[in-house]
């Protein structure tokens, strides 16, 4: 029976929050998006709404604001999170501010944090934008190794597969036989 009390404060919460959405967005459509700036500020709690500021950040050139507004979310969530492909995922968010505003560095050193969470699909961002640099050859050894390092067996075994890796891949199997099959 305890359950219920809280059960019912979740279900409110959630109700007056979609009831806050609903209302800001009919607000932003008739008045439009400068008028209705402090409310979407006021209730940045609420995901949906901190999107929106992030991407009007973005439209109006204010990388710095939207990278804060995302920085905040992933500092909020705490720990790693992180679902990977997930284009709600506030540090995929992050790294599409970081495209948006050219800036390489910061693409790198998130697409590398991501990749080292296990993150197959920011291997192959640091392969292109390395290999567009022309220093893939040069950071290759230093990416496996630290992907290594992680202990993430199954992302990395894929990428010694995708990168034709075989004795490296026959020293991880030999390591754990049971995991030949996978």
């Amino acid at each position: 029976m305890a359950d219920v009390p809280v059960q019912e404060t979740f279900i409110a919460s959630l109700t007056k929050q979609h009831a806050i959405v609903t209302h800001y967005l009919l607000k932003r459509h008739l008045e439009g998006p400068n008028q209705v700036r402090d409310m979407l500020y006021e209730h940045l709690n609420i995901d949906e709404l901190r999107a929106f500021a992030v991407g009007d950040a973005q439209q109006a050139g204010d990388y710095d604001e939207a990278e804060r507004l995302c920085i905040e979310k992933v500092t909020e969530l705490k720990g790693w999170s992180f679902r990977d492909l997930n284009p709600q995922d506030w540090r995929n968010v992050l790294y599409k501010v970081y495209v948006a505003a050219e800036n390489r560095v910061k693409q790198k050193a998130l697409a590398k944090q991501l990749m080292l969470y296990g993150s197959q699909h920011y291997w192959r961002v640091l392969k292109d934008i390395y290999s567009q640099e022309g220093t893939w050859e040069s950071e290759y050894p230093q990416l496996l190794n630290a992907l290594a390092a992680t202990g993430i067996a199954v992302c990395y075994r894929n990428i010694l597969v995708e990168e034709n890796e075989m004795e490296r891949l026959l020293v991880e199997v030999t390591r754990d036989p049971f995991d030949l099959f996978y």
